[in-house]
């Protein structure tokens, strides 16, 4: 049930980045924001719409994972603008905590037990570590 929720919810990110030609879950600051908005509309709806076939569920979850881990670094800049800003940190981790979903999944396709197991693993302490990042957004002063 998991990946439909994750794989329809990309593809619908997909489609409303396009139609309001806006990324919604990303801080592109370079040039080419137009283009970068549309190659990543589109990745989200393919691996949406893979994640939702159970052949094609681990090329989607892959292409998300990438996708997310790519949105997360378009925070990194406004990190090392204002360190000292808790906010700036945490955007970098909700999108981190996309990844973690998009790594479960990707594992949970894999036809090998042991590599299901180890990025299942990984995934959870990543999300372990957007909790705590999520908790200390909550009591900053």
């Amino acid at each position: 049930m998991g990946r439909y929720v994750f794989g329809a919810a990309a593809l619908l990110l997909g489609i409303a980045g396009l139609v309001l030609h806006d990324q919604l879950i990303s801080n592109w600051q370079l040039p080419g924001v137009a283009a970068f908005i549309v190659v990543t509309s589109v990745a989200q709806m393919i691996g949406g719409a893979a994640m939702l076939l159970p052949r094609t569920s681990g090329l989607g979850a892959g292409i998300l994972g990438i996708l997310y881990l790519v949105f997360s670094l378009t925070f990194v800049p406004g990190v090392v603008a204002q360190p000292g800003v808790y906010a700036s940190w945490g955007n970098v981790f909700y999108q981190l905590a996309l990844v973690a979903g998009a790594m479960v999944a990707y594992g949970l396709a894999s036809p090998s037990p042991a590599r299901a197991a180890r990025l299942c693993r990984a995934a959870i302490v990543l999300f372990g570590l957007c909790n705590i990042s999520f908790a200390i957004e909550q009591v900053e002063f």
